[in-house]
Parts: structure tokens; C-alpha cells; sequence
């Protein structure tokens, strides 16, 4: 239970401190790709980890794989059909 806290405090504090520097602070361009970058990677982790891992498990790879293959297709296919519009 504390550990939980502590995480979501630290996380919280971190969601701030963010929110407050784009407000105000100024990165340079590699720094700001950098930043992003290393966020992108961090959200892929954890969708591995916390969906695609559990989902895997319970069926198999094959079915996990395509899951995930016709997710990114509809994904795709709406993102293009909003942009058309």
C-alpha cells in the first residue's frame, strides 16, 4: 500500500512538474525530441506489459499478434478516414 502511494505520488509530482515546464520552460529542439521519444517508448512498455503480455498468455502468440496487427488497422483506418473529413 505505501509503495502504491508512493508510485502515483512520484508519478503525480512528475505530471506537474511537466505540465508546469511546458508552461514556462523552453527545451531545445534534440532535447524536446529526446523527451519525447524516451515517453513514447515508455507508453509501448507499458501496453506490452500491461495488455498485450496478459492477453498473450491466455491465448497464444498467433492470436495475440493478430489482435494487436487488426487494433493498429482499424486504428489506422479511422485516423485516415478523420483526417479525410
Amino acid at each position: 500500500m505505501l509503495m502504491t502511494f508512493l508510485v502515483v505520488a512520484v508519478v503525480s509530482a512528475a505530471l506537474i512538474a511537466g505540465a508546469l515546464w511546458g508552461i514556462y520552460g523552453r527545451l531545445s529542439r534534440q532535447t524536446e525530441g529526446f523527451v519525447i521519444a524516451l515517453a513514447g517508448g515508455a507508453l509501448i512498455v507499458s501496453l506490452v506489459s500491461e495488455m498485450i503480455q496478459p492477453a498473450v498468455e491466455q491465448s497464444n502468440l498467433w492470436v495475440g499478434l493478430g489482435a494487436v496487427a487488426a487494433g493498429a488497422a482499424v486504428f489506422t483506418g479511422i485516423d485516415y478516414w478523420i483526417d479525410e473529413k
